[in-house]
């Protein structure tokens, strides 16, 4: 996991490189003052970059890179940018020339892990993880991006051991603790992942991930009065949250108390409501539940609840033979997805 604030002031805050072939008497005024022009786009990228303007911020780091193209910060800072402007091949490009110039960049290294990560290529992400990891044994992050790895190969072992390094270098990261005790729980490991997952919370009250994740392993023990009280604190924190809400109502419901599940649902229905869309008519309820089906990333867990919840002021007759809500909703249900009726 990246914070990409964290990543500019890492940059901006590292020594000045001098040319790879400076040596003392070759350094010209010149080379002065196209650094110092080189730090000053930096700076302005860096500003552009913490607004979300990444356009901009490539725009400025490029110039960068053409005032110093031997500091690797330049190139450094013009592959995060290009990264988040969706540019991934550029990035990747940008870190390969900071390791030209700093072999021993754990930072390069974990970028490009990142990149080869986001474009599916595990293999190569894991070896630039790994690298990274030998460079700069201290970086809890890094520990984390390689356990992300390892658990996507199917490595959970593996990935636990870099979890645990990671919680053990900064013990009071709540992200570390919720995702050591996210893979407790897929490892089975009920009372470890309670204990990750409460120190999480307690580290940070409103961290509404961990807060339904602390949740759901109570319902599943049968605690129904723990489990209601974590999904209403989740409520709490963000009242709009169709699915602490749903949980919420399913709660109320094994205990019996039916009432509250119609409160908790029309609240639901009333956030939903407030989605809206523009397909020229073309949102029929039949159409929506399908297109929900084929393209949402649903999880491929195996205790995970998959819901299609549909709301709206069509019936279920309108709307093309091919997706009447008749016909799409069978097969829906054959792919484990519950369909409200």
């Amino acid at each position: 996991m990246i914070c990409d604030i964290c990543v500019i002031c890492v940059a901006l805050a590292a020594p000045a490189f001098a040319g790879k072939d400076a040596t003392p008497g070759k350094v010209t005024v010149w080379d002065s003052l196209m650094a110092e022009q080189s730090v000053r786009q930096l700076q302005i990228g860096a500003e552009a970059f913490s607004r979300g303007d990444y356009t901009l911020a490539t725009k400025h780091f490029a110039r960068a890179v053409a005032s110093n193209p031997d500091d690797p910060r330049t190139h450094l800072m013009l592959g995060v940018a290009q990264y988040w402007s969706g540019e991934v091949n550029e990035a990747m490009a940008a870190y390969r020339e900071v390791l030209k110039l700093d072999p021993k960049s754990a930072h390069a290294h974990q970028l490009l892990g990142i990149a080869h990560a986001w474009k599916g290529e595990m293999e190569s992400a894991l070896r630039e993880f790994e690298t990274a990891v030998k460079l700069d044994p201290e970086r809890p992050d890094i520990e984390m991006d390689l356990g992300s790895v390892y658990e996507t190969l199917g490595e959970r072992g593996k990935a636990l051991d870099c979890f645990r390094r990671a919680v053990a270098i900064d013990p009071k990261f709540p992200l570390y603790q919720y995702q050591l005790g996210t893979l407790y729980d897929k490892l089975g490991r009920d009372s470890d992942a309670k204990d990750a997952l409460k120190e999480a919370i307690r580290l940070f009250p409103e961290f509404q991930d961990a807060i339904l994740q602390l949740g759901s392993l109570k319902q599943r023990d049968g605690d129904l009065d723990g489990a209601a009280g974590m999904f209403k604190k989740a409520v709490k924190v963000k009242p709009g949250d169709a699915v602490a809400r749903l949980r919420f109502g399913l709660v109320h419901l094994l205990q019996g108390q039916p009432e509250k599940v119609s409160e908790d649902l029309d609240k639901v229905y009333e956030n939903l409501m407030t989605f809206k869309v523009d397909m020229g008519g073309d949102e029929w309820v039949g159409w929506a539940a399908k297109k929900a089906a084929d393209e949402m990333l649903w999880s491929k867990e195996a205790k995970s609840v998959k819901i299609d919840f549909m709301v709206g002021n069509e019936t279920a007759a309108q709307g093309r033979p091919e997706v009447l809500y008749t016909k799409t909703v069978p097969e829906i249900i054959k792919k484990d997805i519950t369909v409200n009726a």
